[in-house]
């Protein structure tokens, strides 16, 4: 298994050639890590746990 700063260091250098692509296209100036962020900020199925719980189904795991 890859050590946590080899994968920083991956995610880095990811994130610097996702952005030069954006860069090129003309397009966000965003990165990869930033973009993933931004996904999971909004619950896009808000009534589906509260569904889920009165039907009786648990989140114990």
């Amino acid at each position: 298994m890859q050590s946590k700063v080899a994968l920083l260091s991956i995610q880095h250098e990811y994130d610097a050639v996702m952005s030069k692509y954006y860069s090129e296209r003309g397009d966000k100036d965003t990165n990869w890590s930033k973009q993933v962020a931004n996904a999971y900020k909004q619950v896009y199925f808000p009534d589906v746990y509260p569904t889920m719980k009165k039907q009786g189904f648990t989140n114990d795991k």
